[in-house]
C-alpha cells in the first residue's frame, strides 16, 4: 500500500514540475515577445512655449494619419511651458 502511495505521490511531482517547465517556457515566451515591441518603440518628445499673453492649460496632442482622416492618439496636458512625450509603436 506504501508503495503505490509513493508512486502517485512521486507522479504528482512530476506533473507539477512539468507544469513549472510549462509555464516558465511560456513566460520565456513571453519576456521575448515583449522585448521585441520594446525594441520596436518609438519616443516623440518636444518642448512647448506660449508666447501670447494668454494664461491656461496647453494641450499638446498626437494624431496618426487613417487616410484622409487625422485619429488622435494620444494627448499631454501642460500647467504651463515645458517639455511633452509619448511613447509610440511603429505605424
Amino acid at each position: 500500500m506504501n508503495t503505490s502511495r509513493g508512486i502517485v505521490r512521486s507522479a504528482s511531482i512530476w506533473g507539477i514540475l512539468f507544469l513549472g517547465l510549462c509555464l516558465s517556457g511560456c513566460v520565456l515566451q513571453e519576456i521575448k515577445r515583449q522585448s521585441i515591441v520594446i525594441s520596436d518603440l518609438g519616443v516623440i518628445s518636444g518642448s512647448v512655449t506660449n508666447e501670447s499673453e494668454e494664461d491656461g492649460a496647453i494641450q499638446v496632442a498626437l494624431f496618426r494619419v487613417e487616410g484622409e482622416f487625422f485619429e488622435p492618439v494620444n494627448t499631454v496636458l501642460l500647467s504651463k511651458n515645458g517639455e511633452f512625450r509619448f511613447d509610440v509603436f511603429p505605424g
